[in-house]
């Protein structure tokens, strides 16, 4: 069976063509200060687009609500498991005591010296990591998931709230604690890509089960000033594409193609329509919960 997990070889890559609209206020915050030549205290984080300046969606912000959902499922499943933001890498053991992070490093070495039976090591290393880890990446492993920015899609509006600090302890406000915050009004809608690198079926099915199942359930919210009703976001999954090396030819997928098993765990998917395969996707990610639950 491939080992997907190593980098060590291209075996597919799929890309996640979506939307995400806002269905309520949505602020992601600039980690500047304030800008002189801005009225409000708070302002929403921006780029320069066109010749102008337009408020998006970091990938970065979108990769932790991602990763945040997933350790959380993976915990709580019995059996399965998972880190805190990959700290896989700082574990212990190996009989040297040394850190994953030290043996891995080492390994890589070794290999990129000529060793190359110093690449079963480095299997063998990345195996340890939990599947948070080899989806999300850790300080020294490259993640298998990309999460482009989201640009908008025609027209964002931004509004402005009023807010006053609230004083912790006496539950009064807080004398001369006015500020003002921007935010992207509900109703915008912005456009990204999410990429996986060498995906099993069942990691594809895991992201479209975080999308369709939790995010678009209003589970889970992005952004910030989530416990004031901001952040509710709808991931629309426009189209799914990718390529795969097969026979050692490059292929793009296509319906009817299979894409088949990257480990003992997986299972086969066909490729269909989209609502359909999003569905087989799922499927298999429950799959392979039932086999590894307790």
């Amino acid at each position: 069976m491939s080992k997907w997990f190593t980098h060590l070889k291209l075996y597919r890559r799929l890309n996640l063509r979506v939307t995400y609209k806002t269905l309520s206020p949505l602020r992601i915050g600039s980690s500047k200060g304030k800008s002189l030549f801005s009225p409000v205290d708070l302002q929403v984080i921006r780029i320069m687009l066109n010749g102008r300046e337009t408020p998006y969606i970091p990938g970065s912000s979108l990769k932790g609500v991602f990763r945040s959902i997933v350790e959380t499922l993976l915990k709580s499943y019995s059996g399965l498991g998972a880190c805190d933001m990959g700290q896989c890498s700082n574990e212990r053991g190996g009989g040297d005591g040394d850190t994953r992070d030290k043996r891995l490093q080492d390994a890589v070495k070794e290999y990129n010296n000529g060793n190359l039976d110093a690449k079963q090591k480095i299997i063998d290393i990345l195996n340890e990591y939990c599947l948070a880890c080899k989806i999300f990446g850790s300080n020294t492993y490259a993640s298998h998931i990309i999460f482009t920015d989201a640009y908008p899609l025609g027209n964002v509006s931004i509004g402005v709230k009023t807010g006053i600090a609230i004083n912790r302890r006496s539950g009064a406000a807080k004398g001369g604690a006015l500020y003002q915050v921007e935010f992207v009004n509900p109703g915008s809608v912005f456009q990204g890509l999410i990429t996986l690198i060498n995906p099993p079926n069942y990691v594809t099915g895991l992201i479209l089960h975080v999308i369709e199942n939790i995010i678009n359930r209003s589970m889970v919210r992005i952004g910030g000033f989530k416990s004031r009703g901001f952040g509710n976001v709808n991931i629309n999954i426009e189209g799914i594409d990718g390529m795969v090396i097969d026979d050692s030819k490059l292929k793009y997928i296509k319906v009817g193609d299979e894409l088949k098993t990257l480990d003992e765990y997986d299972t086969n998917v066909r490729i269909v329509e989209k609502h359909e395969l999003i569905k087989e996707f799922i499927r298999v990610w429950d799959e392979y919960v039932s086999k590894h639950a307790c």
